[in-house]
């Protein structure tokens, strides 16, 4: 006999009776769908399963004109701010999380996260402060010239920073449909030491003391981007302001690169120790 006082024994006895209804397309099977998706929802690593046979329920009541389920347990005076499609998509990307720290080695993840932590933590002290990065950086910045040229002289002067910025967000973005979250972690410890190269840059607009460097300069003394574009918005004067607004955001990076790249190290140690446990 059966024991239903287990969530999973109860999850399987739900479906037998949802699955014995799929032919006579009764509009009960909604309800056993449900039943099913709650009891999976019990074990956690099972979100997304229960995700999509939460969605299959509301597909036959909609087609059999019942109302929807989700609607019947809203409640007006206190709505949810987070939409409870958002909240589905992030179940199902930190059950991806779990699932892709399945087997893989932290050690050398965890040298490389705190390599990128003591390179951010530098750039925090020290603005001069030069990574391994930095020669990376800045050819992707004079890019950036290049790239945002054929949009007029100020975007031109601005891409150079702009896109030293935007290429550690492209990568996060490849890195996500390639799901290496862990370089994701990485990337953001990445967009920080941009941050902060270019809080340098924009914290220099006014005293232009800082050694220019430019292979379109032909000859001619480099044009200091900051110091044009504070000026061309009137903004010169604010140029500690935009400096101290910017390293705010790098620290704010750098943060969730160590947070997040933590607790995935974490982990990956917490299932590689439950792979190895003896199955009793």
């Amino acid at each position: 006999m059966t024991d239903t006082s287990n969530p999973l024994e109860q999850a399987e006895l739900s479906l037998r009776e949802a699955e014995s209804l799929l032919g006579s397309d009764n509009p009960h099977l909604a309800d056993k769908l449900d039943d099913y998706a709650r009891l999976l929802r019990q074990d956690g690593s099972r979100l997304l399963e229960a995700v999509n046979i939460e969605a299959r329920a509301e597909a036959i009541r909609k087609k059999h004109g019942l109302p929807s389920k989700k609607s019947q347990h809203i409640n007006h005076n206190r709505q949810s701010v987070i939409p409870d499609e958002l909240k589905d998509i992030f179940a199902s990307v930190i059950e991806d999380m779990h699932k892709w720290c399945q087997g893989r080695y932290w050690l050398p993840r965890l040298l490389l996260l705190l390599w990128m932590v003591q390179i951010c933590i530098s750039s925090l002290q020290d603005p001069m402060y030069q990574s391994i990065f930095k020669g990376l950086d800045l050819g992707i910045h004079e890019m950036g010239h290049m790239v945002f040229n054929p949009f007029g002289e100020f975007m031109s002067i601005a891409g150079g920073s702009l896109l030293q910025c935007l290429v550690p967000v492209i990568s996060m973005v490849m890195f996500f449909r390639q799901r290496d979250y862990f370089a994701i972690a990485f990337a953001w410890g990445w967009l920080a030491i941009n941050l902060f190269d270019v809080a340098t840059y924009a914290a220099d607009a006014r005293a232009m003391e800082l050694p220019l460097v430019s292979p379109f300069a032909g000859g001619e003394e480099p044009i200091h981007d900051w110091n044009y574009l504070l000026s061309s918005m009137h903004m010169l004067n604010l140029d500690t302001t935009v400096a101290t607004l910017l390293r705010t955001f790098a620290a704010f990076s750098m943060l969730i690169c160590m947070l997040f790249g933590s607790w995935l190290l974490l982990e990956m140690g917490t299932k590689s120790k439950t792979k190895l446990k003896p199955h009793s």
